[in-house]
């Protein structure tokens, strides 16, 4: 008895919890998993909105060094994937470019180069990883043409990003 008594206590905590009679409480969890729903999708809308936003600004941002195209910035990136995709969409409208992006995550640093392929024979993306890295306290590395990395040093990600526009003078 004691067993059935406890679950009535809890079932009515619940309906206190949902302000609802016990007879709706299913009713309301399934309206606010609709609602949660509504919100994640609501919130992923706004998040690529403002990567838009962010996007439209690359052009002032960009710059001509010894007559090469280079976009160096810190972006808003949750995860590595994240902020691979920003560099795809940043890649799409800027081909001829060199792009390195950071992000700070959890007090990380996540990194990530490309280098067009008809540069590569000049600038490899591996090697401006590895320059980056060092200056974040980490790692990185990756093809001639793409490279990613990371590191612990969040303070130092501006002059990562600054080692780029230096190894494209050397």
């Amino acid at each position: 008895m004691a067993y059935y008594q406890q679950k009535e206590n809890q079932l009515q905590e619940i309906a206190d919890l949902l302000k609802v009679k016990e007879d709706n409480i299913i009713r309301k969890i399934n309206q606010v998993n609709d609602e949660k729903s509504e919100l994640k999708q609501e919130i992923k809308e706004l998040k690529s909105a403002s990567s838009k936003d962010k996007l439209s600004n690359v052009e002032n941002i960009k710059q001509t060094i010894d007559g090469v195209d280079v976009i160096s910035t810190e972006v808003d990136a949750k995860n590595a994937k994240e902020l691979r995709s920003i560099m795809d969409d940043i890649k799409s409208a800027n081909q001829n470019a060199i792009i390195a992006l950071g992000s700070i995550n959890e007090g990380k640093v996540s990194l990530v180069v490309t280098v067009p392929k008809e540069l590569t024979g000049r600038f490899k993306a591996g090697e401006i990883m590895k320059g980056m890295a060092e200056r974040v306290d980490g790692k990185g590395g990756g093809r001639p043409d793409m490279a990613q990395g990371g590191g612990t040093n969040p303070a130092n990600l501006t002059i990562a990003l600054q080692f780029v526009n230096e190894y494209i003078t050397i």
